[in-house]
């Protein structure tokens, strides 16, 4: 058991810089239209999880800003690599603290939806609906509040302008309150 220990411990200092490369490699391969970063992988062999620091998401088409960006992501895997009658339950002996439940399972997202998301809508006097709907209220705060097309579609992740025309157009305002009046003028200027 000491062997394992001490073999655990050195291949978590070795393993880190070729897992990062790996992972990354990885999740390039398999995303189309966008690429992933990731500065700093640990990888932790007693909790047999993985800790992520500053992961960037970047779309191609847009890279700047990035889509999204996160300062530390935690990973666990099914089980510690080395665990033992004796030692501590397999949540409290990972050193990420990656667990997102008290029994250290993993997030049941039915639980987290009728116990914290529905109730939170209820007492806002919003009616139900998924969270990735909130995208579409985001969408059309920003534009009813005279934000530029082009930033909206960078913040939802489109890669131009069309996606956002055709779905949010009535939330679009207009700036001149004159419709139709800039055509009337060019076609003045024409002589028409």
């Amino acid at each position: 058991m000491g062997v394992a220990v001490v073999l655990a411990v050195i291949l978590a200092f070795v393993i880190d810089e070729p897992l990062r490369q790996m992972t990354e490699r990885e999740m390039n391969r398999t995303m189309k239209g966008y690429t992933a970063h990731i500065r700093k992988l640990d990888f932790h062999p007693f909790g047999f999880s993985v800790d992520f620091y500053d992961v960037q998401l970047v779309q191609n088409a847009n890279p700047d800003p990035p889509v999204m960006r996160i300062e530390r992501l935690s990973a666990c895997g099914p089980k510690p690599l080395v665990h033992s009658e004796s030692s501590s339950p397999p949540a409290a002996s990972n050193p990420s603290g990656c667990s997102a439940t008290r029994s250290g399972g993993p997030l049941d997202r039915d639980n987290l939806m009728n116990r914290v998301w529905y109730p939170a809508l209820k007492r806002a006097g919003i009616r139900d609906r998924k969270p990735y709907q909130t995208r579409h209220t985001f969408a059309t705060l920003a534009l009813s509040a005279g934000e530029e097309i082009g930033w909206v579609g960078k913040q939802l992740g489109h890669a131009n302008t069309e996606m956002v025309i055709r779905h949010y157009y009535r939330w679009i305002r207009n700036n001149t309150r004159q419709d139709g009046a800039a055509l009337d003028k060019a076609a003045a200027q024409a002589g028409l």
